[in-house]
């Protein structure tokens, strides 16, 4: 899912199969652990606050309105 993708970073900070693998699936549930789950969870946050916040999303239409406005002068 095209937007899941881009969400999880092409899975840098979340976990990826293909749809419908339950064995992929699996295999990621039956490898995690507490380490690997901690540094996942801080690429999240950081993700979280670098791309999908509201002041991130706030901060990139402003930067692209202030560009178009530059471009219509």
């Amino acid at each position: 899912i095209p937007s899941f993708t881009k969400m999880v970073d092409n899975g840098n900070c979340g976990y990826l199969f293909e749809p419908g693998d339950e064995v992929g699936l699996l295999n990621i549930l039956l490898n995690l652990n507490s380490e690997t789950m901690e540094s996942t969870r801080e690429k999240v946050v950081q993700k979280f606050r670098q791309d999908l916040s509201f002041q991130a999303i706030g901060s990139k239409i402003s930067s692209l309105v202030m560009n178009i406005k530059g471009h219509n002068n």
